[in-house]
């Protein structure tokens, strides 16, 4: 039972909790920055295809 509740401490520690909130935020930044590179991108092949009509 010991070993349970220290599994469990040590899961919802707060340095666990922030480690983790952090490795969201880069993931969520991350994303958005690949949407951001993909709309630019979408432009981009729009403008390709108007001018080579």
């Amino acid at each position: 039972m010991k070993a349970v509740t220290r599994i469990t401490n040590a899961l919802f520690a707060k340095r666990a909790n922030q480690g983790f909130t952090s490795s969201l935020n880069k993931v969520k930044e991350a994303d958005q920055l690949t949407e951001t590179i993909d709309k630019r991108l979408k432009e981009i092949q729009k403008k390709l295809k108007l001018k080579t009509r």
